[in-house]
């Protein structure tokens, strides 16, 4: 059902008053989440960016030509909002519920609402790796053409709000 789908399940059975989530293919190193932890008093939420990218050429093309879509069309401005490094509380992800993107655009859904209902967003720089495991999805033509369609029922649904 896709990439948000699965974090939507894991957050919406999230029992601890925090959510930390990152990738398993092998790009991040968990000890880095010392990193996020010291700022957890302060900010409502620490999204972590790739320090240095380890991604092919394609895949940055790809991950800027997003995010400045991203940010001109919802005025999201975060250096890596694909980062799969975040903690947060769990009341803040209920507080924005429901997060409906199933795909790509569920990380940029999540920080947008977040935003707009005047959440706090550290953001700290993370450790990246080249993938070991798994395998990217991000330049197939079926993931790009659902994030267009969701980005277009987002903004219908925040015009609404």
């Amino acid at each position: 059902m896709g990439y948000g789908s699965a974090l939507r399940s894991g957050f919406d059975r999230a029992s601890l008053d925090y959510i930390f989530f990152m990738d398993s293919d092998g790009q991040f190193d968990i000890s880095d989440i010392d990193r996020l932890i010291p700022f957890i008093e302060n900010y409502n939420v620490i999204v972590g960016y790739r320090e240095k990218r380890a991604d092919p050429f394609i895949r940055s093309l790809n991950t800027f030509l997003y995010h400045l879509f991203i940010r001109l069309l919802f005025g999201l401005k975060i250096k890596d909002m694909d980062c799969a490094f975040k903690m947060f509380p769990r009341a803040a992800y209920h507080a924005i519920r429901p997060i409906k993107s199933g795909g790509a655009l569920f990380s940029a859904e999540f920080l947008i609402k977040l935003q707009k209902n005047g959440f706090t967003i550290k953001e700290v720089p993370v450790s990246h790796f080249p993938r070991r495991f798994g395998k990217q999805t991000g330049v197939n033509l079926r993931v790009i053409l659902r994030m267009f369609k969701e980005c277009w029922k987002l903004k219908d649904e925040l015009r609404v709000l």
